[in-house]
């Protein structure tokens, strides 16, 4: 197990995070929410990644985010109270960039299952 490398993921995913929170923390005339959406992915895909290095699986050899949480889900099945598949825009192979959800609504709840993975991930 590589934890400078797990200790970084959780880092870069927590300065995501919190730079898509700031995003939502403007007027909602201001937000943009396709910074907050592609954060919050990238913030999945890292908390993700880390908690399979956590438990020695390379994530690298999965091709999608979809592919490492349904990992995450055999290694503990109470993942599944983390429901990623809400996110519209993903699929089995990962985010397909055609189906942004642009709604302030919508990106909000994003990221509220981003916050959700990350607690699973460091109190795991």
């Amino acid at each position: 197990m590589n934890d400078k490398r797990i200790d970084q993921m959780i880092f870069d995913g927590n300065k995501m995070l919190q730079r898509a929170m700031d995003e939502l923390n403007r007027p909602e005339e201001d937000v943009v929410s396709l910074s907050v959406c592609k954060g919050t992915k990238m913030t999945l895909d890292l908390f993700i990644s880390a908690y399979l290095l956590k438990n020695n699986i390379d994530p690298s050899s999965m091709d999608s985010v979809i592919q490492r949480y349904e990992k995450c889900l055999i290694l503990d099945p109470t993942f599944d109270k983390i429901d990623i598949y809400q996110l519209d825009c993903m699929d089995e192979k990962g985010c397909d960039a055609s189906r942004y959800c642009l709604s302030v609504d919508k990106v909000h709840d994003c990221l509220k299952i981003a916050e959700d993975i990350r607690t699973k991930v460091v109190m795991s």
